[in-house]
């Protein structure tokens, strides 16, 4: 039996097999991945979807390449006028263990590289989720979860803690944990419409920083959809794990 991969048509690409599936426009990546099911359920969501400056955003990107291999679907997106960085995506997908409470999961992988002498290649990677509640990780030690406060719609709080978010998705029995690598991030932030059920957003702050002719830069979030049963708990051992996995060697 051949191993699942992701198939592209008309520049959508979608991976789908009997537990988990999801589609990507790739001239949006901003959008992530949408039309998500899980074990035949509607996630109402996209997630971790790449979010370029406000110059390009709103608008379908350039795309340069993309292919899939294997578990990955890998975008190249090149340097426009108004924002001269090169920019390589995987989202590469991760296979469940159930016997965790792990269902699926996706990494994306963002690597940035520039043609100019120094430029600033700041990035975001964010999801947006219809959550009954959610909780981030103050203290990984301890294993200590505090709810988020949800302020309103147009106000961002600024999280303590490693930067692992868990929301329970509305309407299902399942969770979305989502994790930066702790070498990876430059600030994040949650927001949601002022009541629960809410729209759940987040978003995390890449590449903050001066980006050198002939450096490439890369960083990686993790996306995992878990059984509620025992999501914070799952959560955070996937956290440590994912802390201290060594990099990715390549997209």
């Amino acid at each position: 039996m051949s191993k699942p991969t992701w198939t592209i048509v008309d520049r959508t690409a979608r991976w789908s097999n009997s537990d988990f599936s999801a589609a990507v426009f790739l001239p949006r990546p901003d959008r992530g991945l949408h039309d998500v099911r899980l074990d035949g359920t509607a996630i109402d969501a996209d997630l971790l979807g790449l979010v370029f400056p406000s110059a390009l955003s709103e608008r379908d990107l350039a795309l340069q390449e993309c292919h899939a291999r294997g578990r990955d679907l890998l975008a190249q997106y090149p340097e426009a006028t108004s924002w001269p960085i090169c920019v390589d995506v995987a989202w590469r997908v991760l296979f469940g263990n159930p016997s965790r409470g792990i269902l699926a999961g996706v990494d994306l992988i963002a690597s940035v590289r520039t043609a100019l002498l120094e430029s600033w290649p700041e990035l975001a990677v964010g999801s947006r989720m219809v959550a009954d509640e959610a909780f981030q990780l103050v203290d990984a030690a301890t294993i200590q979860f505090e709810p988020c406060a949800v302020a309103g719609a147009g106000h961002a709080a600024e999280p303590v803690g490693p930067g692992l978010f868990v929301a329970r998705l509305a309407r299902t029995p399942f969770s979305f944990a989502e994790m930066v690598h702790p070498a990876d991030g430059q600030g994040s932030t949650a927001s949601g419409s002022g009541k629960w059920p809410t729209l759940f957003r987040t978003r995390r702050r890449l590449f903050a920083e001066r980006l050198e002719k002939g450096v490439l830069l890369r960083s990686r979030v993790r996306g995992l959809l878990l059984d509620r049963a025992g999501d914070l708990k799952v959560a955070a051992d996937c956290y440590a794990e994912f802390a201290a996995a060594d990099p990715p060697l390549g997209n």
